[in-house]
């Protein structure tokens, strides 16, 4: 990652930490990824069982 993505990052993150409504935007959004993930994972899982 180069240093003028790096610093952009920085100063998103700075806004988001001080702004409780895109804080929760992002906790919200962090959460949908998880359990999306968590969804697909089990899936995968439960497809590994059946083929035994």
């Amino acid at each position: 990652m180069g240093e003028e993505k790096l610093i952009n990052i920085d100063e998103i993150a700075k806004k988001i930490v001080q702004d409780p409504i895109l804080m929760q935007k992002l906790s919200d959004r962090v959460l949908e990824l998880l359990r999306e993930d968590t969804r697909v994972l089990k899936e995968r899982c439960q497809g590994y069982g059946n083929r035994f």
